[in-house]
């Protein structure tokens, strides 16, 4: 980008193949997410209490992020998807 002046080459972006890859990544993240949720669940008995709640904080931690990350990419397809003018 030295050469350029701060303009961006151009560039095109295949969508469909970018949601395709970013729907394969959400799926992985779900999995992580239900596997806190069985692990957090499978915690039963006196010994257990004082750790129940962290693997509920860690899930719902987890999700906030899932949720963000995923906006932020669907943002960047949206913007990237325009028409240049």
């Amino acid at each position: 980008m030295r050469g350029n002046k701060g303009r961006m080459a151009d560039e095109t972006m295949d969508v469909e193949e970018q949601v395709r890859r970013l729907n394969a990544a959400l799926r992985l993240q779900f999995r992580s997410a239900i596997q806190y949720t069985l692990t957090a669940g499978g915690l039963a008995g006196f010994e257990f209490q004082p750790l129940a709640a962290t693997p509920w904080e860690a899930i719902e931690h987890r999700l906030e992020h899932i949720i963000m990350r995923k906006q932020e990419q669907v943002d960047v397809l949206l913007r990237a998807s325009r028409p240049r003018s």
